[in-house]
């Protein structure tokens, strides 16, 4: 009864499933017993609602985040397609994009290539923008290329990392991270370079690092589930920096090239571990007290 009582607060599903287990085989029935073979009967989705109000009672944050993590899953199973990047709300309409360049001799092939490999700058943000935020934008592509080893710049790989990491961490220029992964799986997708490849997916590594997506976050989590190798490794990164809070300040030059060498910055492990708890511990009482208490009572 001392653990039902003590998984009734945490609500760690294996321990509730087993506490529920034993009490059955002795037909014990309690409260606490009773409530959680309610909590075994939820629904996956309706389970994990309850354990994360638990988690967040008992202030667990590495519980809450886990269950966090779960939910979304959750979701995005729930709901397949629903999170291909093409459906990114604030990604542009490919018609939308097209007509935004001026001068255009073939509208219908730049349209289908709004995602794909670019070696040319781009005429627009991918993402819908405040006007004051273009500019910046179509910046932000060039150094990507530059840094994939698509364009020419009298740069270091570490520097030109940095100029787009200080630019999207200015103040009110939030709106430019989520920008900054469309552009990033843009170049990654048909890219016919295997070297501006591996330099691609190093600078979402530094970029993931940094700061997380803001709207994109479960689009993201899709596309590299998909295409990131291994997935595990960039969500983990992804998730720690949504969790744990995007740097006040960019990478230093010296992390950005611990990153380029494939190390993490980080415990990809710790943000989501719960909080350890012990078991209630049963001692028998001796043979001596036993016969002293009903001594005592007699």
């Amino acid at each position: 009864n001392l653990e039902a009582a003590q998984v009734r607060e945490i609500l760690d599903e294996p321990y509730m499933r087993d506490v529920v287990a034993r009490a059955e085989k002795v037909r014990l029935m309690t409260d606490d017993i009773k409530y959680l073979e309610g909590i075994c009967a939820l629904s996956e989705e309706k389970l994990g609602q309850a354990q994360l109000r638990a988690a967040t009672k008992i202030k667990d944050t590495g519980r809450k985040n886990l269950v966090t993590i779960k939910l979304a899953t959750l979701v995005r199973k729930r709901a397949p397609g629903m999170f291909k990047i093409k459906n990114f709300s604030r990604l542009r309409k490919p018609q939308g994009w097209a007509s935004l360049k001026f001068l255009c001799l073939d509208r219908k092939k730049l349209e289908a290539g709004m995602m794909k490999f670019e070696k040319n700058k781009i005429h627009a943000s991918l993402t819908n923008l405040e006007k004051h935020h273009e500019k910046d934008a179509r910046t932000i592509f060039k150094t990507i290329q530059a840094f994939m080893g698509d364009r020419r710049f009298d740069s270091t790989p570490e520097h030109l990392a940095g100029d787009i990491l200080n630019k999207v961490l200015e103040e009110n220029n939030q709106p430019l991270m989520d920008e900054v992964y469309m552009q990033l799986i843009k170049q990654l997708t048909n890219n016919p370079s295997t070297t501006s490849t591996r330099k691609g997916w190093s600078l979402i590594r530094i970029c993931l690092e940094c700061f997380p997506p803001q709207e994109s976050e479960n689009y993201m989590t899709e596309w590299l589930e998909k295409h990131a190798k291994p997935s595990k490794d960039f969500i983990d990164i992804m998730q720690r920096t949504l969790f744990e809070g995007m740097r006040r300040r960019a990478l230093s030059e010296r992390e950005i090239q611990d990153v380029i060498d494939g190390k993490s910055l980080g415990n990809n492990e710790n943000f989501k571990t719960p909080r350890a708890f012990k078991k209630p511990v049963y001692t028998a009482p001796s043979w001596e007290s036993v016969m002293q208490k009903q001594e005592g009572q007699s």
